[in-house]
């Protein structure tokens, strides 16, 4: 055994091509972050937020911490990734501290994001059966969205159907991973044109004939909730909001950085990914260019054909408003709209809510996978216990590692349901979960930026090993570290400010819990006759 690491190789394996790469990043990223947030997220950010203009703004952090994170991931391609650069270069703690915060609050986002895709299934069912009038399909759908008891049940299954998947390995995970990115990504090209065809067919004129010819305003159907205008009435509070600088701000710094947040993914699992010095480029860096521009343009597609209407329905949807008799037929998401302007055509209707739910699945492998390299790089680095550095040798990944955040993947779950089920949850509300969540995240992304603007002067050795592009004498990872560092300051400060009290306990202990791991592991290391000070004075073997 390798007296400073837990072994002298890894015993990972470089399996991960360009290809997966990419849509490691890009499958972290596209799900709930646009798919829910783009429609849910005006409770907490405020009515007159344009969502469009906050991902337009949202990308600059992420663009230039993303390409910061790429640059640093070709001279360190390890798993953990930026826990071994931020240690490296910052300090051994300081990198501990900013990985163990990035870890919970990815780690239980797993768990939220298992619930969250019970929604959009639930969609799928409700779509079904309005469409064919069966009344047992929608009611089953009616039941996945609404029921907190099914979201449980049926978030566990997803979650360890994907627990399993992680264990699996990395080829398996590629494999799964890319042809679920394949088939969602073609949905999305299909909602993207119909919102498109309904700016060209008349905007909300378009929207107001789809949704009274359709189960959900036609009186004569048994799905009915309410007409157009009567819908349009009873949410004027949300679309008669003017624009408001604040609210678009607020929701730029919570709900998109979160929706944003995953670009650096696949840095995250850098030991296992072929090429490095390309393909980090190619997963890392035009992954999330590709990712601001589907953002901004199917969210613009959106607000710019049928955006009133969406604002009147989600405020209805978020305040349980009752017409008729009835409340709001279906959730309030970014596909509920796109498929009911074609609800004549239900296999269309159906795919297009199939393709929500699909990317929101999609988040959840690279979810595990990622947490779970993090946690391995820790006990590689003998700051946890060794055991979680512990890797198969028919499957190649690191399956203590894998099951412990599995298992706070499993506490999310009911941390997201407890609101709904009258239980007030630990961190609060829906948003509050959220700015948690993100607060937690950009900490990694914060300090990430921060090493990216010392690491070609403080390791210059390292800096020099990988894609040392320069503008004049000013090293460009630097320049992106700075720009990435300020946007992630003012992103940290607000979604800190989102947090509530009942939270805030809650990361004091959870940042106390991490000096007394550090501690414990580095006096053990120190009894066992570690030399901790060469630890971080190399990088990790491969």
């Amino acid at each position: 055994m390798s007296k400073t690491f837990a072994r002298d190789a890894t015993g990972l394996v470089r399996e991960i091509g360009w290809f997966t790469a990419m849509t490691t990043v890009m499958c972290y990223v596209i799900g709930g972050g646009i798919n829910l947030h783009s429609v849910r997220d005006f409770p907490g950010a405020g009515w007159g937020a344009n969502i469009p203009l906050g991902f337009a703004i949202g990308a600059i952090p992420a663009v230039c911490t993303a390409w910061a994170f790429a640059l640093m991931a070709t001279s360190m391609p390890r798993s953990g990734g930026p826990y071994v650069w931020v240690s490296r270069v910052l300090g051994p703690y300081a990198g501990f501290l900013a990985s163990w915060a990035w870890w919970f609050g990815t780690a239980t986002a797993y768990g939220s994001l298992a619930v969250w895709d019970v929604w959009f299934w639930g969609l799928c069912l409700q779509l079904a059966g309005a469409s064919t009038n069966s009344s047992a399909t929608y009611d089953a759908g009616t039941v996945l969205a609404n029921n907190p008891v099914a979201w449980i049940v049926v978030g566990l299954v997803i979650l360890i159907i994907f627990w399993a998947l992680a264990i699996l390995g990395v080829d398996i995970y590629g494999k799964v991973l890319n042809a679920m990115f394949i088939v969602a990504v073609i949905g999305s090209f299909i909602t993207m044109g119909v919102y498109a065809a309904a700016a060209a067919g008349g905007g909300e004129a378009a929207m107001a004939t789809a949704w009274n010819a359709s189960p959900f305003g036609n009186p004569t159907t048994q799905f009915y909730y309410a007409s157009y205008d009567q819908v349009m009435a009873a949410g004027a509070p949300g679309w008669t909001a003017p624009f408001s600088w604040s609210a678009t701000l607020t929701f730029m710094a919570v709900g998109a950085i979160w929706a944003y947040i995953g670009y650096t993914a696949t840095a995250f699992i850098g030991g296992e990914v072929k090429t490095p010095k390309r393909n980090m480029l190619i997963g890392l860096g035009l992954g999330t260019v590709l990712i601001a521009v589907y953002y901004v343009t199917i969210s613009q597609l959106m607000y710019g054909s049928v955006g009133n209407f969406v604002k009147a329905y989600a405020y209805c949807d978020a305040n349980s408003i009752v017409i008729n008799g009835n409340s709001p037929s279906v959730k309030a998401l970014l596909p509920t709209f796109a498929a009911i302007l074609v609800h004549g055509n239900p296999a269309v209707a159906v795919y297009i809510a199939i393709t929500g739910a699909i990317w929101l699945a999609n988040d959840i492998p690279p979810f595990l996978i990622t947490s779970s390299r993090t946690l391995f790089a820790w006990a590689f680095d003998r700051a946890f216990p060794l055991r979680f550095a512990e890797v198969s040798d028919r499957w190649h990944s690191p399956v203590w590692a894998v099951n412990l955040t599995a298992f706070l993947g499993i506490l999310g779950v009911f941390q997201t349901t407890g609101e709904d089920m009258g239980v007030t949850p630990i961190l609060g509300t829906w948003f509050a979960v959220v700015a948690t969540q993100t607060f937690m995240d950009v900490v990694m992304m914060w300090t990430g930026c921060l090493t990216a603007m010392m690491l070609p002067y403080l390791r210059k050795d390292l800096f020099e090993k990988g894609a040392a592009f320069k503008i004049g004498p000013l090293p460009l990872l630097a320049a992106l570290g700075f720009i990435g560092f300020i946007a992630n300051t003012y992103v940290l400060v607000v979604s800190a400010g989102a947090l509530i009290p009942g939270g805030v306990p809650v990361l004091m202990v959870w940042f106390t819990l991490s000096i007394l791991v550090w501690l414990y592991m580095q006096t053990k290391n120190r009894e066992m006759g570690i030399d901790v000070d060469t630890i971080y004075a190399e990088i990790p073997p491969e």
